[in-house]
């Protein structure tokens, strides 16, 4: 999630000068370490890196590397029910909007009130939440951590639980 990465060309032979290019731009000097000199898009990307010795011997070559910028915090959607519910045990949809893989996921229900018990749930789509005790409560995906290390937190929807039948 880095959009300007460092690099260390280095070779085994003593005084070698490098040059470098990101995406097949043209080679230019660079130092070890190496960072870009401005931040990359998302995205594919190749970095390459020659050596020349001090005879002036280009590395015919160069070494490469392909990798992916991805700065983007994944998008998340949180459905509960919504309103007043006489489910204690409600149903939690949740949706990932990411190009990366998930890493991480946690849901947590907070008591909005006085009353009831926070819990951590994984996120995951059509769980069932554990026992809640009557009350109003709020999910949250924090954090939901991409393979790229962007993080993301979420509030959901505010609901009421009201599993208690009425004393006459």
């Amino acid at each position: 999630n880095d959009p300007t990465p460092t690099f260390d060309p280095n070779s085994p032979e003593p005084g070698v000068a490098y040059e470098c290019r990101i995406d097949f731009g043209p080679y230019q000097a660079c130092s070890d370490p190496y960072t870009p000199p401005g931040a990359l898009a998302d995205g594919l990307h190749t970095f390459e890196v020659r050596g020349i010795d001090g005879a002036g011997n280009i590395d015919p070559s160069p070494a490469s590397h392909d990798f992916t910028v991805d700065t983007v915090a994944p998008t998340v959607t949180l459905t509960a029910p919504s309103g007043l519910t006489n489910d204690d045990t409600p149903m939690l949809n949740i949706s990932i909007d990411d190009a990366s893989p998930i890493a991480t996921a946690d849901c947590r229900i907070v008591p909005v009130g006085p009353t009831g018990t926070a819990v951590t749930v994984p996120c995951e789509d059509g769980a069932s939440l554990p026992h809640l005790d009557d009350g109003t409560y709020q999910i949250y995906a924090d954090p939901v951590i991409d393979a790229a290390g962007n993080a993301s937190t979420t509030a959901g929807p505010i609901f009421d639980v009201d599993a208690t039948g009425p004393t006459l």
